[in-house]
């Protein structure tokens, strides 16, 4: 009996991952009416529940990740809300630290199919405005006493912005999705700070005067109190549990965020400095044995995350200058030439590769700008014809040296599942293209098969 169940469970979950994936292929919408509307049919599950919004170009998991880990230590049923995922769709979704079930996700993807009966195909919901209703519809039913919501893309038009927060968090502002956002450090900072919500307090990280300049300036408008994290935010005797002088401003920011919060829920310092320090999360600077090897796999994937990177390389042994492989892919609409130029140096050999992603960047575009820097004693390897698996199983047949893969969340996510082969479909990677466009492939999917029941025949 056990078996059949979960024989039936994986079908129908399944199911609900084709049913994402044809919301997936239609492509990303920017604004809030349908997302409002679909929240309010689902019976408005955001007004039950209390938040900390995140928002900024680098640095929002992490924060999130502290968060979370503190407030859990507190005694509080956290819900935690973050995009892309790096395995596991079901990832994205976590209570009490654990992600959404099998069985709870076919739930709410079922229920919530119901309420796009009849629904012409130019009003349904995006994959993500979905998946946010979906995440606070569980939430709220598992009676979270928190939940800390990452936005997905920008701000002021995200999915997630339909919340009422506790806080607001700025972490960061940097050059990433400028066909989304704009071409400037101004106008991606004006994106992020429609966050801002009038009279709720706003942390701000460390921001590039103009982007602050904005930043404060929405405050104002809000009436909104505005705080910045700086290094008096926790004591220079608290060690961040993840890696790097960037994570050092990340926790920085989390412990601004509780103390801001103090008057509203718990507050103890030495709790949150020990959760600070114990706080893990994959794919940030994340270390494993692999082949009798170490790696770290970091999902950096624009130029001011691969700066930080490899200035956590240089100063952490063994990581600095020596035999240290790196295994880099990205995708074309990220600054991956900066990228590189920050990380060559400090490395002897180069595999490049191409990512899971319709938008990679091939391997020999890479190999010929990596060249053109002429680093003296660099090996670069394009791997044009590999697939990352035989990249890795060639890679391993070389000496032991210390080995990094980054440059994207699906190239990490793409080689932390060839490590650990428990992971999920390949339909569950696909989920992460939040860049794919109508296109043959929607043609499969026309958008009546969108409101098929997963319920048993």
């Amino acid at each position: 009996m056990a078996t059949k169940l979960s024989q039936e469970v994986i079908m129908h979950y399944s199911k609900a991952l084709e049913f994402l994936y044809q919301l997936r292929v239609r492509g990303s919408k920017l604004g809030l009416d349908r997302v409002q509307q679909f929240a309010i049919a689902a019976g408005s599950p955001q007004k039950s529940l209390r938040f900390i919004h995140v928002a900024g170009t680098n640095g929002k998991g992490s924060v999130c990740a502290y968060l979370e880990k503190y407030y859990r230590a507190e005694g509080l049923k956290v819900g935690l809300f973050t995009s892309p995922h790096l395995s596991r769709f079901r990832e994205r979704i976590r209570v009490g630290g654990k992600p959404i079930s099998r069985k709870s996700l076919i739930q709410q993807v079922q229920d919530l199919q119901k309420l796009l009966q009849g629904v012409a195909a130019d009003h349904y919901p995006s994959f993500f405005e979905f998946l946010t209703v979906m995440a606070l519809r569980h939430f709220a039913t598992m009676h979270c006493e928190l939940v800390v919501w990452e936005t997905g893309l920008g701000g002021r038009l995200d999915a997630t912005n339909i919340v009422q927060p506790l806080c607001s968090v700025i972490t960061h502002i940097g050059m990433d999705h400028q066909e989304w956002l704009g071409s400037s450090l101004t106008s991606i900072a004006s994106e992020k700070a429609g966050i801002i919500k009038a009279h709720t307090p706003v942390v701000l990280g460390t921001l590039e005067p103009q982007a602050e300049a904005i930043m404060v300036h929405q405050c104002k408008v809000m009436d909104s109190p505005c705080y910045k994290a700086t290094e008096a935010s926790l004591p220079p005797t608290v060690k961040p549990g993840l890696a790097g002088p960037h994570q050092r401003l990340n926790a920085n920011i989390a412990a601004q965020v509780a103390q801001v919060l103090k008057h509203l829920l718990p507050y103890q310092s030495d709790r949150l400095h020990q959760a600070i320090e114990s706080t893990q999360l994959a794919g940030r600077f994340e270390k494993r044995i692999w082949c009798g090897r170490e790696v770290v796999l970091d999902v950096a994937h624009n130029s001011d995350a691969l700066q930080a990177l490899a200035c956590t390389l240089k100063q952490t042994s063994p990581w600095r200058k020596g035999h240290l492989h790196l295994v880099f892919g990205s995708l074309s609409d990220k600054d991956w030439q900066e990228g590189l130029r920050h990380l060559a140096p400090v490395c002897s050999h180069i595999w490049l590769v191409r990512a899971q992603s319709d938008r990679a960047v091939a391997p020999g575009v890479m190999a010929a700008f990596v060249e053109s820097l002429r680093i003296k004693d660099l090996s670069v390897r394009s791997c044009c014809s590999e697939s990352l698996e035989q990249t890795m199983q060639a890679l391993g047949k070389q000496e032991a040296c210390p080995t990094v893969i980054t440059g994207s969340f699906y190239l990490v996510g793409a080689a932390r599942a060839f490590m650990d082969p428990e992971g999920d479909s390949g339909l569950e990677v696909a989920l992460n293209e939040w860049g794919a466009q109508l296109s043959s492939r929607s043609e499969k999917y026309p958008i009546h098969s969108l409101q098929g029941s997963l319920t048993p025949e």
